[in-house]
């Protein structure tokens, strides 16, 4: 993994919008729609999800079918 994978991460705002990894980058969903993330320790913001697209989830599931064989073939050591 690179040292710069969670670079885009989010915006760095406070509280930050995250984004979602569809298997290649970090994106914003294309509904422009966010959930808050609540402390439950404080009930505060912390910060904000995307809700993705079922076409998105979908892409999503491709990426990880794809990726799955590399990764079933990894040895733990």
């Amino acid at each position: 993994m690179p040292a710069n994978f969670f670079e885009d991460l989010h915006d760095e705002k406070t509280p930050p919008f995250y984004k979602w990894f569809d298997g290649v980058s970090w994106r914003q969903s294309a509904n422009g729609n966010y959930i808050p993330v609540i402390s439950p320790v404080d009930n505060s913001t912390l910060g904000k999800i995307p809700v993705v697209t079922h076409e998105e989830i979908d892409e999503a599931i491709k990426s990880a079918r794809k990726a799955q064989p590399a990764w079933a073939a990894k040895t733990l050591l």
